[in-house]
């Protein structure tokens, strides 16, 4: 395939690269029980839900289109020894899994093979996925059936842990603890795989970081030409008029201010609690009658 200069400009220009995540481990270990606690609205038949997925990639691969699966860059990404080390050094801690445990899963993570390492990162770890009796308080606490690390089935919306910008991407700081890993894993790729090491311009955004309130998804991002980006907010996202340092930042690096639309632009002005904002180059170019 053609190497592509990585950007986003427009929504409906012509598409050349995408990534997306094809439904795997993370989505048959939900259950009814579970799939609120992991952000999910309800399990569903997962083999058919993959057979999908497969005919919607197929489509656009025909289409010209070069489809990367992230399961398989995360894959890539953790053969690179580095790589893995950053990606393990700030998963596999203290705070994620409790000091008694710690130093046998590194130990066995380091020498998994990096698919089924890049599995079990997505798709979450079970006591009974462990090849040692876990110890400690954390152990315990699991018993047999719990999880070491949570599954992350939301990682399917691969829009939102980062977003292109633009010739830039921000790597969003999630508002829900359940999805602040994605962010951690796709920040991992975009930094050591391949095809996008030096390649990747971030504008903002650093999952190592604490963003404390600045919360930030890319569902509701959208770059809408000229310099122009529509950000909405609500309660996954803080609004632009309260000047978080997110998107404070979003706006000093590239160069935009910041203002909410007008009620007579803003689609969503009847809506409690959310707000359309827009970052532009120059005070000259605006956006009318917007739509999301």
């Amino acid at each position: 395939m053609a190497e592509y200069t990585l950007g986003v400009h427009s929504e409906t220009g012509t598409l050349r690269q995408v990534i997306v995540c094809r439904p795997g481990l993370a989505h048959r270990r939900l259950t009814p029980s579970n799939c609120d606690a992991l952000l999910f609205d309800d399990v569903f038949w997962v083999k058919q839900a993959q057979k999908d997925h497969d005919v919607f990639a197929g489509i656009m691969r025909a289409r010209g289109v070069e489809v990367l699966d992230v399961n398989e860059l995360l894959a890539d990404t953790l053969d690179i020894p580095e790589a893995r080390a950053w990606i393990l050094d700030n998963r596999i801690t203290w705070n994620h899994i409790g000091v008694g445990m710690v130093s046998d899963l590194r130990a066995w993570m380091d020498e998994l093979p990096g698919q089924p390492l890049a599995e079990f990162l997505i798709g979450g770890l079970e006591v009974g996925d462990l090849p040692f009796d876990p110890a400690g308080l954390f152990g315990n606490h699991l018993g047999p059936h719990g999880f070491v690390l949570p599954p992350l089935p939301n990682f399917l919306f691969t829009r939102d842990n980062s977003a292109w910008i633009y010739g830039g991407v921000t790597l969003n700081p999630m508002y829900w603890a359940a999805r602040k890993p994605e962010t951690l894993l796709m920040s991992a790729i975009y930094r050591f795989h391949p095809k996008f090491a030096g390649k990747v311009n971030v504008h903002w955004g650093d999952p190592l970081a604490d963003h404390a309130l600045a919360t930030l998804e890319g569902g509701d991002i959208m770059p809408v030409g000229n310099g122009a980006v529509l950000v909405g907010g609500w309660g996954t996202i803080l609004p632009a008029s309260h000047r978080p340092a997110g998107q404070g930042a979003v706006c000093q690096r590239h160069g935009r201010q910041g203002d909410r639309l007008p009620d007579s632009q803003d689609p969503f002005s009847h809506a409690p609690g959310y707000g359309v904002y827009l970052l532009w180059r120059q005070r000259s170019h605006h956006v009318q009658g917007s739509r999301r």
